[in-house]
């Protein structure tokens, strides 16, 4: 009879690519969507397909995932983002753990992103770094975080051979505000919560030298010059995104700014009648 498997999603207003999604996961045993209250065709299309929905406003990557997973009905999730795709040889493979039973209690697996028109097989994102497969019943997400969603599993965790598909639609212009309106303040609200603080004399390790090695390491030593332009985009990204995370935090420890506007006034003049 094999072991039943749960798709759980995470979506809103995702009705441009939602469906490629589901169909490429409808061997599941069951769908479930949580939605952020969409306001386009998102859940019309999950409910044609005969998931099961629910709805909660967003608060962070990892407390929507652990969110939904007390809302499944088997103990073992596929955990997806609703611009993924399962392809064949990667629903082969899962089918078959769940057939035979799983070896482990948790599987990493790659992910192939599709940004800027190409696939992305470096720069580090196309590493075993995406925990997507596991039986709930053995970790949880950290909700301490703000961004990284990554399942923590507290049994042992296999690979997978093959790998999710990521489409990304958005254009560099997306990405970049994606990026610094969203990740950049979430990123930093994780580290002020861990403690961290800019202090003046650490000023260029954090805004020059830390932001240099990120793109280092991602550039030559994860081999982003193979990936091209999109690449190079990629690893100074990365490295923009943590300089300008450092800066919020700096900023923040600042406190309200006082410009005291009034001294450019002039001392002779009534401001009332």
């Amino acid at each position: 009879m094999g072991t039943p498997l749960t798709v759980a999603l995470i979506a809103k207003n995702a009705e441009q690519y939602l469906g490629r999604l589901i169909q490429s996961v409808s061997w599941a045993d069951e769908i479930v969507l949580l939605d952020g209250y969409s306001t386009d065709r998102t859940r019309e299309i999950a409910e044609s397909f005969g998931a099961k929905i629910i709805e909660k406003d967003f608060e962070s990557f990892p407390a929507e995932r652990q969110f939904i997973l007390a809302h499944v009905s088997h103990d073992w999730v596929l955990s997806l983002d609703a611009d993924m795709i399962v392809p064949p040889a990667l629903a082969r493979e899962i089918k078959d753990i769940m057939a035979s039973g799983p070896e482990y209690d948790c599987y990493q697996m790659r992910c192939l992103n599709h940004f800027l028109r190409k696939e992305i097989r470096h720069c580090s994102w196309f590493d075993y770094r995406f925990l997507r497969l596991f039986n709930r019943e053995k970790g949880s997400y950290n909700l301490s975080y703000k961004v990284l969603d990554h399942f923590k599993c507290t049994g042992t965790t296999g690979k997978l051979t093959n790998y999710l598909v990521h489409h990304q639609t958005e254009s560099l212009e997306e990405y970049l505000s994606k990026m610094t309106r969203r990740y950049a303040p979430l990123t930093a609200d994780e580290y002020m919560a861990k403690g961290m603080q800019i202090r003046w004399w650490l000023m260029p390790w954090y805004f020059f030298v830390r932001p240099g090695l990120i793109f280092v390491y991602k550039y030559f030593w994860k081999r982003g010059f193979l990936d091209g332009v999109p690449g190079l985009l990629i690893c100074l990204n990365s490295a923009i995104l943590y300089y300008f995370v450092f800066s919020i935090i700096w900023d923040r420890h600042k406190g309200e700014p006082e410009y005291n506007f009034d001294r450019y006034l002039p001392v002779d003049v009534g401001l009332s009648k």
